[in-house]
Formats: C-alpha cells, sequence, structure tokens
C-alpha cells in the first residue's frame, strides 16, 4: 500500500486489524496494537523509513502475519488501519478466506 501523507508530520503509526465474525470484531493477535513504524519504506528509494514520517513524502508500507491454528475457516473481510494517537491516518479493507493448509 503506497499513500502520501499530506499536511503535517506522522509521529508513529499503530496498527489496528480486526474482521467481524458474526457479531464479534476479532482482533488479529501480534498485529493490532503493534507499530507499523519498521513496515515503513519511502515510495521512491525502497530505503526504511522509521517513524516519524515527513509531510508531503510518499511511503510505502507492507506487512504479513501468520493465521494462528485455531482461527475458524470463513471468509470475511479485514478492516486495517493505521493510526497516529487517536488520528486514523489510513484505513482500507481487503476481503479474505481462512482455509486450513494444505497437508
Amino acid at each position: 500500500m503506497s499513500n502520501k501523507f499530506s499536511g503535517e508530520k506522522v509521529e508513529t503509526l499503530v496498527s489496528d486489524v480486526y474482521a467481524n465474525i458474526g457479531e464479534l470484531k476479532l482482533p488479529f493477535i501480534g498485529v493490532t496494537g503493534v507499530s507499523a513504524c519498521p513496515n515503513i519504506k519511502r515510495a521512491d528509494t525502497g530505503e526504511p523509513a522509521p517513524c516519524p514520517l515527513e509531510a508531503n513524502e510518499e511511503y510505502v508500507y507492507t506487512n504479513v502475519f501468520p493465521i494462528e491454528k485455531y482461527y475458524p475457516n470463513t471468509r470475511l473481510i479485514v478492516y486495517w488501519s493505521l493510526n497516529d494517537g487517536n488520528k486514523q491516518v489510513i484505513c482500507f479493507e481487503v476481503p479474505a478466506v481462512i482455509t486450513s493448509a494444505a497437508s
């Protein structure tokens, strides 16, 4: 995901990643509440760009995380946001399917 931050410096980024399973909002353990700063790179050079992030610069965020064995097999929408304190910097939704690993 690439984004150009405009207007003001972003001091820190914390991930909020969850999916709704039925009526429950379930966070992805090990991702929600974790700093996103180590996963940010400069869009032009690909070099790491740890926080704070400067205004009017373009950055790329990447992340992967394991799906735990106890997660149910299901189709869902993953909601992902990066927040600077109480301010949401960017958010997106990703359709996903959780299935058992092939043996």
